[in-house]
């Protein structure tokens, strides 16, 4: 590549820069549906047009800066979950709720390190493609529960039945009350304190909805 093609690489990558760094500070005010694609280009110091060269439109752009870090969150999760199937094989399903506590201290990790992102997915998405964010991890996560109680049952270990109704409901409450801490703006220090009050508050309950016994029944 020419130094002139180099340079103007580096022109654009600038120009991209500018771009989502004005969105994000538009979309954070004003969430998705009021954001202005000519603020943003305004305060980026482009020409609207310049804005459309790079990007397709307001969803386009309101993707590419959350889309990359939701994904990332989302992969992370199917993860933790291949993690507690696992347990079944090493006959170690009485540390299920642990690693759910451990996994959830490394998601929060994770949501800290791209807070305005998280904000954007929970608190300013409405009306993109992107809205009902919380809703997709909980109906993954019903998903997979179900899943997991089918095969600990499956290897003969004792669990109470649960109606997937309230599994949804529950699970609802369960992720509502975690991004609590990303919508209400609470400090890092402040959500380790809340986190783990959730996790004992949600963990004594699911003790005592699936009355799960870590050893297989005779």
């Amino acid at each position: 590549m020419s130094n002139a093609s180099l340079s103007k690489e580096r022109d654009k990558d600038k120009t991209i820069l500018k771009i989502k760094s004005s969105a994000k500070a538009e979309f954070l005010e004003k969430g998705f549906e009021r954001a202005s694609l000519r603020v943003i280009a305004k305060n980026a110091g482009v020409t609207t047009g310049a804005l459309y060269a790079h990007f397709q439109g307001k969803s386009s752009l309101f993707e590419s800066i959350v889309s990359p870090v939701k994904d990332e969150l989302m992969e992370m999760f199917k993860t933790g979950q291949d993690e507690h199937f696992a347990l079944i094989e090493r006959g170690q399903t009485d540390r299920s709720l642990e690693l759910s506590t451990a996994k959830l201290h490394v998601f929060m990790d994770y949501i800290y390190g791209h807070f305005d992102e998280f904000r954007l997915l929970v608190t300013g998405a409405e009306g993109s493609t992107l809205a009902g964010f919380i809703h997709q991890l909980v109906d993954l996560d019903v998903e997979k529960t179900l899943e997991y109680i089918n095969a600990v049952k499956r290897k003969g270990y004792s669990v109470s039945p649960i109606d997937p109704v309230i599994l949804n409901i529950l699970t609802n409450a369960y992720f509502t009350a975690v991004f609590e801490t990303v919508v209400r703006n609470i400090t890092r220090e402040q959500a380790d304190i809340y986190i783990k009050s959730i996790a004992d508050f949600f963990n004594a309950g699911w003790e005592a909805l699936l009355h799960f016994k870590g050893q297989p029944s005779t």
